[in-house]
């Protein structure tokens, strides 16, 4: 089964900020320090993806007269040091993260979107429906990359112990699966390994769930949260979030720069 974003949808381009959303934004700097405001990045990201991640950011900010620091972090780090307000905020995490981090404040705006898939041999020809459930009723060994921490809880959560097998990469799960150590990999779709043959071999047999994921920051930088939604929501309508992503992506923009009507999602 294959998988193909499409780009769809013609937006108008503002080239000008409204002078009101600057003369607020300079009214709610002094929530930031002279320092840059630092945001954390997740670390198993590629060159890619943080590229764009950075480039949307860098923008987003500059709107707003902010320097912004876009740092790799370990996840669990970040988390911490989200919590405590040594990072001003995290890049890229699930809508129900201020949960777990009730210091932490959603940035209500889907800035990118991960698809959870499964991978198979081609050679196997196993076929699921999409969804979680097909993969969770099946009997197939189920291989996933450890880390991720949405799509671990829901295979740990529902699928017996013995029938799952994690990975600390991609490519080492891939690995697994082509040597029929595992019957299935789970992962976000996309580019993710260099080696053609690993590709060649492998095929998307179900697209599980998409999940967008949002920016959150520091609650001492609540009253940044109104511009910087509509700064998010000014890039979209000026069409600017696809620029960046089809200026990082290039000839693969097809399969990563999507907009699907209420947000511009770009495939992680």
């Amino acid at each position: 089964m294959g998988y193909t974003g499409l780009l769809s949808g013609l937006w108008l381009i503002f080239l000008l900020i409204s002078p009101a959303l600057k003369a607020h934004a300079a009214e709610t700097a002094g929530t930031v320090s002279n320092k840059p405001f630092l945001i954390a990045m997740y670390p198993g990201a590629n060159e890619l993806q943080s590229q764009l991640i950075t480039r949307i950011y860098h923008e987003l900010f500059t709107r707003l007269g902010i320097t912004v620091n876009v740092q790799p972090f370990p996840m669990k780090r970040a988390s911490v040091q989200a919590d405590d307000g040594k990072i001003d905020g995290e890049a890229i995490r699930i809508r129900n993260y201020s949960q777990m981090h009730p210091n932490l404040r959603l940035i209500d705006f889907p800035v990118v979107q991960v698809v959870f898939v499964a991978y198979a041999r081609r050679s196997h020809q196993i076929r699921l429906e999409d969804g979680w459930d097909s993969l969770i009723d099946s009997d197939y060994m189920v291989g996933y990359r450890r880390g991720i921490v949405y799509s671990e809880q829901i295979l740990k959560k529902h699928i017996n112990p013995e029938r799952l097998n994690e990975s600390k990469s991609a490519e080492q799960g891939l690995l697994k699966l082509i040597h029929g150590r595992i019957d299935l990999f789970v992962y976000p779709l996309g580019h993710f390994v260099s080696h053609q043959d690993l590709q060649e071999s492998t095929e998307v047999v179900s697209v599980l769930e998409t999940v967008p994921l949002y920016l959150y920051v520091h609650k001492r930088h609540e009253a940044l949260i109104p511009d910087i939604e509509q700064s998010l929501i000014d890039m979209r309508a000026e069409g600017r979030m696809m620029e960046l992503c089809t200026q990082v992506y290039q000839q693969e923009a097809d399969k990563h720069c999507i907009n699907d009507g209420i947000y511009s999602s770009l495939l992680w």
